[in-house]
């Protein structure tokens, strides 16, 4: 139902979850395992919602976003975490969505 309400406030990102099956194939190899890979799939799932907090304006801009555009935008890894902070049976999925804007090194990807 969640990623339905993402999907409805921004079918962007739908998109790009439809690109997510991938992301278990490109696990093969890790150390994951398969209930693991089965949680990750998940999350990928609720990366973006927070970017229902995310004002019109912004989220549906035509063109490159300006530099404080961007900055609101990307609050939508925090606002995520809050949202998902307020079911404890989603509360696993905090940390991939909080930080999947993140590299290993904690430096920003975008």
């Amino acid at each position: 139902m969640l990623a339905a309400a993402i999907d409805a406030r921004d079918p962007y990102t739908m998109a790009i979850l439809q690109g997510f099956p991938a992301v278990p194939a490109y696990c093969q190899g890790t150390r994951f395992t398969e209930k693991e890979l089965g949680e990750l799939e998940i999350a990928c799932l609720f990366h973006d919602v927070g970017k229902i907090k995310t004002p019109d304006a912004i989220l549906r801009k035509e063109g490159p976003l300006d530099p404080s555009e961007h900055r609101e935008m990307m609050k939508h890894t925090v606002y995520g975490a809050d949202i998902l902070s307020k079911a404890p049976s989603l509360h696993k999925y905090i940390l991939p969505v909080r930080h999947h804007h993140e590299r290993f090194d904690g430096t920003r990807l975008s």
